[in-house]
């Protein structure tokens, strides 16, 4: 069994130069399994957009990207979950608390859904099931 490795940013922690270093880091071990970078934790701590060039040089890479989006009560802005969305990830976890707009550019976007059941069951965070259901109707890929 092949086993791939994706590196996480934390955006509470992270500041825009260790992100850098952490993306430069992914791209010299993709011979070595490493095939894309997340931004975790709470994206309403700090503002999204200074991981802005590490996310793009990420991409240019070839490496996925991934960024936890949506999950916590309260939610971020529209415009902040809209600055997560311009950072052009290629897939989304938790999704629970979306605004309709937003719905709308994920569906657009087609961008793949990553939903962590058991997280959200152990987080008390399933009332976000029927808007899940929602964008999965509307054609989005899901990863459970």
């Amino acid at each position: 069994m092949a086993t791939k490795l994706i590196l996480s940013i934390d955006c509470k922690s992270h500041t825009a130069s260790e992100t850098m270093a952490t993306v430069d880091l992914a791209i010299s071990h993709k011979s070595n399994g490493v095939v894309g970078v997340d931004l975790c934790n709470d994206p309403t701590k700090g503002d999204v957009r200074i991981y802005r060039e590490a996310f793009k040089k990420a991409t240019e890479a070839g490496l996925g990207v991934t960024k936890h989006f949506a999950e916590c009560a309260p939610p971020a802005t529209e415009a902040e979950l809209e600055d997560i969305l311009e950072m052009g990830p290629d897939r989304i976890g938790h999704v629970i608390h979306v605004p309709e707009k937003v719905k709308g550019l994920i569906k657009e976007r087609k961008i793949g859904l990553e939903l962590c059941l058991s997280c959200n069951v152990k987080l008390k965070m399933m009332g976000g099931v029927i808007r899940i259901t929602i964008l999965i109707t509307g054609g989005t890929w899901v990863a459970l």
